[in-house]
């Protein structure tokens, strides 16, 4: 939907057809947006959609989208994803040059992450609907969509949203304040695919929803874990849709971090070391994060993907453990090895998986609608992890989605559907998959993700273990020496920092510690290879020894000592953010527990470790 956008000295008009609101830039505070009488704009701006309004030295600045991408259409809504915005001033700008300076580093934050096509919006299909009924909601599953319908239409509204996948609630609070709802554009952060096609002469749509939390969003090794609250770092919940004419099937899974409290800080290695809050806080947070999730999905089945041995082991060992504990009667827990049990590539051995919690499945069932009514609702939900819950866990979501697909298409009398899974079906659903997994990838390392050869094949390849090869490279520069930015302009955008007025900012004092390493690592190498030549040339020379030979191994040895130092140092080195620090001293998954005497809790078998019948 286009809006077009007129400036005066006082005000900023927002028209569209049917519609028009004002913005007071004299007052810049309170009740400063207002419906207006429509206008004839003068010299008008295109925009495509209103995302708030936010606040930096300057004062207040209207986001807008300027480019776009329509994605699909779903029910009563055109879909469509973020490709750039317009951050305008709606007041004179009077900075100083390092006022100036830093808020052009601040809005580059906010322009960084809509620059990366991860947020999506929803528009009326219809112009004349913009006043009328209000647009499908994508920060809700269908099921919930359908269940908040009755509390919107009685003045709910604002809270109908699902706050925790609301991006840009904060940025719209102005709006809400003085009731402009059909204006308030909710932002999703994460995917949204859908495709048609033709099966026994019946035509559906299969569609994709993946929807990131703001709580506890952030990167790789800057949010791990879990906080008190019970929010798990990288949560995501997807949503799979099946839709035949008035039928529509939807299926939610989600994955989050492991909920306990720990941390994995960036300090130049590959792996850098896995380290846990104390017992206490962790049974806390974990317990806050099964009712939580209960509260919202029901029936909870936990499906840990990590290794069983070796550096995910005590992680792996304390899921577990602290499971036990919390005893929750309506949570299961499933720990399954995925390294180890589809080692050499044998990626269909996930059918095991499936068969020891087919029987859940079905109890958990899927929500089924008829028009606008709810058939019947899904009642339990999996939950997915491993490390980074992405590469592993997306290839499993993706084989429990196809398992759920082929029992909607039973639900609608299609006897064949295993059938369904042609050539030119399976490359569709696997694409649809491996694109959801690219994407949630991206979002939390900056890298597409890992065995996505599988996801979009249905085999492991050769070819596909190399790509991964290079993008675990990449990943490593990205997390190591770039993830600080990146984690601060989240929680800028989310509010989760508030810019210090008139006091010193963080960025104040640039450094740039990819430059610094380089830098350091040249003269490092420099300095050690110049100091041994100088010393052994005269020694080689004597016996013979290439000067070329000489030359690489004293490089060598140069290289040798970079990587020690680098070991030893680099957390020194590492991009941290500035904004939010970690909290607490931390403890290693090896330190004692409280009380002085460490506690071993293996639970070795794969069965869950609690049961509900319901």
């Amino acid at each position: 939907m286009e809006l077009a956008l007129s400036f005066t000295e006082d005000f900023v008009y927002i028209s569209r057809p049917l519609g028009c609101i004002r913005i007071d830039r004299k007052n810049a505070s309170g009740d400063f947006i207002a419906p207006c009488a429509e206008i004839a704009p003068v010299n008008p701006r295109t925009v495509f959609g209103i995302l708030g309004i936010i606040r930096i030295f300057a004062g207040p600045y209207l986001v807008a989208v300027k480019n776009h991408e329509h994605v699909g259409n779903f029910r009563n809504a055109s879909i469509h994803r973020v490709l750039a915005v317009d951050i305008i001033p709606l007041q004179p700008i009077s900075l100083s040059a390092s006022e100036v300076k830093l808020e052009e580093k601040y809005l580059g934050m906010y322009r960084s992450l809509f620059d990366q096509g991860t947020f999506y919006y929803a528009v009326p299909l219809k112009q004349k609907d913009a006043e009328a009924a209000p647009v499908w909601d994508l920060t809700n599953s269908l099921q919930r969509n359908l269940a908040n319908a009755q509390s919107a239409k009685t003045g709910d509204w604002w809270d109908a949203y699902d706050r925790r996948f609301f991006w840009n609630r904060r940025m719209m609070e102005e709006f809400r304040r003085n009731e402009l709802r059909s204006w308030v554009t909710p932002l999703i952060r994460g995917y949204f695919e859908t495709r048609t096609y033709t099966f026994n002469e019946k035509l559906f749509s299969l569609t994709i929803i993946s929807r990131l939390s703001i709580h506890r969003a952030g990167c790789r090794f800057t949010r791990r874990g879990c906080d008190m609250q019970g929010n798990a770092a990288n949560s995501v919940e997807t949503e799979q849709i099946l839709t035949l004419g008035d039928q529509s099937f939807s299926f939610v899974q989600t994955r989050g971090s492991v909920p306990l409290i720990w941390a994995q800080q960036a300090n130049l290695k590959y792996k850098p070391k896995i380290q846990l809050y104390d017992p206490d806080n962790n049974e806390t947070a974990m317990r806050a994060h099964f009712n939580t999730q209960v509260g919202i999905y029901g029936d909870v089945y936990l499906i840990s993907l990590l290794d069983q041995k070796g550096f995910e082991k005590e992680l792996e060992n304390k899921f577990g453990e602290y499971v036990e504990r919390v005893a929750h009667p309506r949570v299961k827990f499933l720990p399954f090895d995925f390294h180890t049990t589809c080692k050499g590539m044998k990626y269909e051995n996930l059918s095991k998986l499936v068969a020891q919690v087919e029987a859940d499945i079905a109890q958990h069932g899927f929500c089924e609608v008829d028009g606008a009514r709810v058939v019947r609702e899904q009642r339990g939900v999996f939950r997915t992890n491993c490390l980074d819950s992405l590469d592993r866990t997306g290839v499993v979501q993706s084989v429990l989605a196809k398992h759920v697909l082929l029992a909607q298409m039973r639900q609608v009398g299609l006897r064949d559907a295993s059938q369904l899974f042609d050539r030119a079906f399976t490359l569709i659903f696997n694409a649809m998959w491996a694109n959801n997994a690219d994407t949630c990838s991206r979002m939390y390392t900056g890298t597409p993700a890992l065995k996505t050869d599988y996801t979009r094949t249905g085999k492991r390849t050769k070819l596909g273990a190399l790509r991964d090869g290079l993008s675990s490279a990449r990943r490593y520069i990205l997390n190591n020496f770039m993830e600080g930015e990146r984690q601060d302009a989240i929680d800028l955008f989310l509010g989760n920092y508030a810019i210090p007025l008139g006091k010193p900012s963080p960025y104040a004092a640039p450094a740039n510690t990819l430059a610094n390493f380089a830098l350091m690592a040249f003269l490092f190498l420099l300095t050690a290879s110049a100091v041994l030549f100088r010393v052994a040339h005269p020694i080689a020379a004597t016996r013979g020894v290439s000067r070329c030979l000489l030359k690489l191994l004293y490089w060598a040895f140069g290289l040798a000592l970079l990587v020690l130092h680098a070991k030893s140092k680099g957390r020194k080195f590492a991009n941290k953010a500035r904004f939010i620090q970690p909290d607490g001293p931390l403890v290693s998954p090896r330190a004692p527990a409280k009380g002085g005497k460490k506690q071993e809790h293996a639970h070795a078998s794969p069965a869950p470790v609690v049961t509900q019948k319901h």
